[in-house]
This record gives C-alpha cells, structure tokens and sequence, in this order.
C-alpha cells in the first residue's frame, strides 16, 4: 500500500500525472459499479416474466371463471380440452367449436357468446397480457405457491385486446398469479380502472380465474 501512495505521489510531480491520476480513478470506480450492478437482483417489469407466463399455457383443465361487476357476478364451470372447450352458465350447457358457442349440445344452430369479458380467459391474451404488465412484487408460501403480483395500464390492455390507442392517465390495474406445482391455479384481475375509463361499467370489475388439472 505504501509503494502505490509513493507511486501517486510522485506521479502527481509530473505534468500529465494529474490527469493519469483522473483517468485512473474513474476507470477504477467504474468498474467497481459496473461488477456491483451484476450482482444485484432485477426488480422491473421483466422480472421472471417469461418464465411466469410460460406457465399460463396447459392444453387440458378444469375452471371456475367468475365475474363481478357492479356487485353483479358472472360465473362459469367448464373444462377445456386442447381446442375443445366446455362450460356450465345459469344451468345451461353451452361449447365452443370453431369460434362459435353453441348450446344444449345442439350444434346446428350458434348462439350469441356467453361469458363476459371473454378476452381476458384466452390463454394466448392471458400470456400477452403479463408479458407486456410490470412485475411488482412476488411472495412465496410454505407449501411452495408462489403469488406473483403485477400492475398494468388500461391504455396497454386497450392496444393488447382491442388494437385500439387511449391515452388515458390512471390508477393501474392490478393482475395476481397463484403458480403451484409449475402450474397456474387462479387468476385475480382487478380493472376497476379499465373499466370506468372504458364506460363498461360504474362500480369496478373483477375477474378470477381458478384451475384444476
């Protein structure tokens, strides 16, 4: 140590050792925040991301898809299969075959779509809509769930969903993800923001989501 403060010293004699000196430190501490950076965890909107919405994806399920808006509550019990996807509404029996919702097993004649806010119980719309959300926090449980919580614009779900460009300025909304066993068990959406901006609704909207496999 007492060789470099001598080295400094003796540098700094010399018309350019100022500057060498300068050069030299900042280099150093550059370094220094550059190593420091790599080793802290991200905290951002693309935290885990794409391993969490990998995770949205399964081919075959059970579901409970429940809607409350303005007090009034929505619910649906179904099971999807591949492409093949089957539900129970008001004790009505309705499926989906080739985009179109039939009921009562009668295939011949196609019916108005049932469930409300339907978009947001696709699983592709489901993966786009996390991977363009901003990852907030994530809590793991005793038994190995992991809660992940997210917020996103309304602005964001308008362009996703509809295509359509707003540029509302708001409270976000907020999305919740239960993962257990590397697979998704619920849902929560809470978009009373998307939902009064869009005048769908006065109150608020909630969407929750369970499966079972």
């Amino acid at each position: 140590m007492k060789k470099v403060i001598n080295f400094i010293k003796e540098l700094n004699k010399k018309p350019y050792g100022k500057a060498v000196i300068f050069f030299g430190i900042y280099a150093i501490l550059f370094l220094v925040l550059a190593i420091f950076a790599r080793t802290l965890p991200s905290n951002g909107g693309n935290t885990n991301k794409n391993n969490k919405s990998k995770a949205l994806v399964s081919k075959k399920y059970s579901f409970n898809y429940n809607v409350n808006i303005d007090d009034s509550i929505y619910s649906y019990d179904g099971s999807k299969d591949n492409a093949n996807l089957e539900f129970i509404y008001n004790g009505e029996k309705y499926s989906l075959i080739g985009g179109k919702y039939y009921k009562d097993g009668n295939n011949s004649n196609s019916v108005d779509n049932p469930m409300k806010f339907e978009k947001f119980f696709m699983e592709e719309n489901i993966t786009q809509i996390i991977q363009s959300s901003y990852f907030e926090s994530q809590t793991t449980y005793g038994d190995g769930r992991i809660l992940y919580n997210f917020l996103i614009s309304s602005n964001t779900i308008n362009k996703l969903l509809d295509n359509k460009d707003t540029d509302f300025s708001e409270v976000p909304n907020k999305i919740s993800l239960t993962i257990g066993n590397n697979n998704l068990e619920k849902i929560v959406y809470e978009l009373d923001s998307y939902c009064k901006l869009n005048n769908l609704c006065s109150k608020g909207l909630k969407i929750t989501i369970s499966y079972s496999y």
